[in-house]
C-alpha cells in the first residue's frame, strides 16, 4: 500500500468508504451465521464459555447485539425469505419489519427491504401498521380517489405543536421588537404577543423579497401537462408559493398524521413530466415521506394531502414511476459516489 501521505483526497476518500463497507459486508455475514451457531452449541465444541464470548472474540461484537440478532432471527423463522436477508441487508434493517412479517405480506416486504432504506422502511412500516390498526384494508395498485373520514381529517389538518427556541438579542434588538410590538397592539386594540411580531416581520420581508427572487431566477409559474417547446421553467419555486404552502400545511410535513418539518417541496405531478410550481401540486414533505412517494406507494398523491393513503406497490403503468425509478438511481449513484 502507497504511503498515505501520497493519497489525494479523493483517493482517500474512496480507499474509506471500500473497506468500511467491506466491514459491513462481513459484518452481516457472520451475523446470518449466529442463529445456526447457537443452535448447534457450536461455541462449545471450540472452547467458548458462551455464544455471546464467541462473537465477542470472533468480530468484536457486543452481547446486545448478538441478543437483538438472535431476537430478529427468531422472528423471522416463518418467513425464511426474509431472514435469508440479513446476510445481505443487515439485521437492523431486518429488525425494523420483523414485527409485521407474515407468510402473506413476505415477499412485498422482502422488496422493499432491498429498495429502502432503514429510514424510509421504518416509515413504511409504521404508516402500514397504523393503517392496519384502523381496520383500512390497503389495496396495491392504481391511484383511486377515497375520502378519510372527519376524525383522520381533523388530525391531519391539527396545528402543530410549538417550539421553543431561545433567542440572545441585543438590547437595541430587543427594544426596537418591543416598540414594535407596542405600535401593533395599539393599532389593532388588543394585546400582540412576540409571535405575532415576529411572523409580522418575516412577512413583510417575504413580501418584499418574492417578486426580486421571481424577477431574478425568470420564473414562470405555469400549468401545462407537458414541457412545451419554448423551454422549461427554473426548479426555483418563488417565494410567494412557499408562502402559500406554509400557510396551509403550518410549515409542518403535509403527510396525514406527521408533524415534522419538511424537508423539500414535492410535485405531485412531477416537474419533469409537468414543470411546473402549481401550488395545487406541490407539498412541503419530510425526507422519509418524501421517499415513499418516490417509491410510488401514495395513493391519491395527486389529490388533496388529506386523502393520502399508503398503497403496497406503485402504479407501474404511471410515467412517473419510471421518472422516480431514474432519481432514485441518481441518489444512489451520488451516495456511492
Amino acid at each position: 500500500m502507497q504511503n498515505l501521505n501520497e493519497l489525494t483526497d479523493r483517493e482517500l476518500y474512496e480507499k474509506c468508504s471500500f473497506f468500511g463497507t467491506q466491514t459491513r459486508k462481513w459484518a452481516n455475514k457472520f451475523a446470518a451465521l449466529l442463529p445456526e451457531v447457537e443452535k448447534r452449541a457450536l461455541y462449545k465444541k471450540y472452547g467458548f464459555y458462551s455464544i455471546f464470548e464467541f462473537a465477542a472474540k470472533l468480530a468484536r461484537m457486543s452481547r446486545e447485539t448478538v441478543i437483538e440478532i438472535l431476537r430478529v432471527s427468531k422472528k423471522l423463522e416463518a418467513v425464511p425469505l426474509l431472514r435469508e436477508q440479513i446476510e445481505t441487508q443487515g439485521w437492523s434493517k431486518l429488525k425494523v419489519v420483523a414485527t409485521i412479517a407474515t407468510k402473506e405480506n413476505e415477499k412485498m416486504l422482502a422488496e422493499k427491504v432491498c429498495e429502502m432504506s432503514k429510514g424510509t422502511l421504518a416509515v413504511f412500516v409504521n404508516e402500514m401498521r397504523k393503517q392496519n390498526n384502523e381496520n383500512v384494508q390497503i389495496r396495491p395498485g392504481a391511484e383511486g380517489h377515497r375520502n378519510i373520514d372527519d376524525e383522520n381529517a381533523q388530525v391531519a389538518n391539527a396545528q402543530p405543536s410549538r417550539i421553543h427556541v431561545r433567542l440572545l438579542l441585543k438590547p437595541k434588538t430587543e427594544l426596537r421588537l418591543k416598540e414594535l410590538q407596542k405600535k401593533m397592539s395599539k393599532k389593532i386594540g388588543a394585546p400582540v404577543d412576540l409571535n405575532e411580531v415576529m411572523e409580522a416581520l418575516l412577512d413583510a420581508y417575504d413580501n418584499r423579497e418574492a417578486p426580486k427572487r421571481a424577477r431574478k431566477a425568470n420564473t414562470q409559474i405555469v400549468n401545462r401537462p407537458i414541457a412545451s417547446d419554448i423551454g422549461t421553467p427554473s426548479r426555483y419555486i418563488p417565494a410567494a408559493i412557499k408562502k402559500v404552502l406554509y400557510s396551509k400545511y403550518g410549515g409542518r410535513c403535509a403527510f396525514p398524521g406527521c408533524n415534522k418539518l419538511p424537508d423539500i417541496y414535492h410535485h405531485t405531478r412531477r416537474f419533469s413530466l409537468h414543470p411546473n410550481h402549481n401550488p395545487d401540486f406541490l407539498t412541503p414533505l419530510c425526507h422519509a415521506h418524501e421517499q415513499l412517494a418516490h417509491h410510488g406507494l401514495i395513493e391519491n398523491e395527486e389529490h388533496p394531502a388529506e386523502n393520502w393513503r399508503l398503497q403496497l406497490e406503485p402504479d407501474k403503468s404511471a410515467a412517473k414511476y419510471w421518472v422516480d425509478r431514474k432519481v432514485r438511481g441518481f441518489r444512489r449513484d451520488a451516495n456511492n459516489g
